[in-house]
């Protein structure tokens, strides 16, 4: 019952069940992780899916629980769900292209807006696309800057799998 991250030195996947495939694991845990604004609503959402049978109250809960509440604690990740910021979960950013004078619309995972600073941040279940996921980052940085010129925008990619984050110049 577990499954072997490509590359990665530990087995977030612990517990899923094996007709659960990994993309559809990744999925699930992106769909969770952008509904939390702070870490104490885990444990509600999780109920919640358990509710609706998208996870086993007995065999999935807990364990998804487990790994989730640990990712929540990563140093650099505990700060974004201490509930200081408005988050804006999946929030669509539209703009014009300039170069096809078409719209364009992107969806960053989570966005975290303060006083003088806005983070964004792409969580990754998958193997690194250094390349791709930075510029999809830096992407989703400039634009906000371009809404928010007075503020500093930083921008950040989470593998969660391996519980590392990367800060996106």
């Amino acid at each position: 019952q577990y499954i072997r991250m490509q590359g990665d030195d530990i087995e977030a996947a612990e517990g899923m069940e094996e007709s659960m495939s990994y993309i559809e694991q990744g999925k699930l845990y992106h769909e969770i992780f952008s509904r939390i604004e702070r870490a104490e609503q885990l444990d509600k959402i999780l109920n919640e899916y358990a509710d609706q049978g998208i996870i086993d109250r007995k065999k999935q809960l807990p364990r998804i629980s487990k790994f989730i509440g640990k990712s929540l604690k990563n140093e650099v990740a505990a700060r974004w769900f201490e509930g200081k910021t408005n988050v804006i979960n999946e929030c669509e950013i539209v703009h014009i292209d300039p170069e096809t004078g078409k719209q364009v619309s992107h969806r960053p995972d989570r966005v975290m807006v303060s006083e003088d600073e806005i983070t964004v941040v792409d969580f990754k279940f998958g193997k690194p696309k250094p390349e791709e996921y930075n510029a999809q980052v830096k992407g989703y940085m400039d634009l906000l800057h371009d809404m928010y010129p007075d503020h500093k925008v930083r921008g950040y990619l989470w593998y969660v799998y391996r519980n590392t984050i990367e800060e996106v110049d």
